[in-house]
């Protein structure tokens, strides 16, 4: 996370997956196939809300655009013949349990590996709105070669 104080810029960075799970990616929940978040700067496409009614996380609330992974083959693949752009539900969440595996954490999203980690996302996100209300975020997700 990127933000700026007093005209001083601040990185935090955060151990987090954009990889959707196995059982998505073995049976996908919508007929065009598993949704993963194309590589890119969503301006303003993130709000503080709940996700899937439960906790507030950052929300997808502008349209993005996704590969569509519909071969069940377990292995992740960005087709560009496969891109939609729109609303998906892609958030940015904590995961679910204390599992070191993706597995149901996510059909898309992007989550993050700690707890603690996304809290201090969430509270700095918080601050963003309250102090400045400013109540959109900017994700941006670039690729990285290992």
């Amino acid at each position: 996370m990127t933000y700026k104080v007093d005209g001083i810029w601040t990185t935090e960075t955060y151990e987090i997956t954009t990889d959707p799970g196995s059982p998505y990616l073995l049976r996908p929940i919508n007929n065009y196939g598993c949704a993963v978040l194309c590589p890119g700067q969503w301006r303003g496409c993130y709000t503080i809300g709940k996700h899937r009614g439960q906790y507030l996380a950052l929300v997808q609330s502008g349209k993005v655009k996704v590969y569509r992974d519909n071969n069940r083959d377990n292995v992740i693949d960005m087709d560009p013949e496969t891109v939609q752009e729109g609303y998906f539900g892609i958030n940015i969440h904590k995961r679910d349990g204390t599992s070191d595996t993706v597995n149901g954490a996510s059909a898309g999203c992007q989550v993050f590996r700690y707890e603690k980690e996304f809290d201090r996302m969430m509270w700095l996100a918080g601050k963003q709105v309250s102090e400045r209300g400013f109540k959109t975020f900017t994700y941006t997700l670039l690729e990285e070669e290992v």
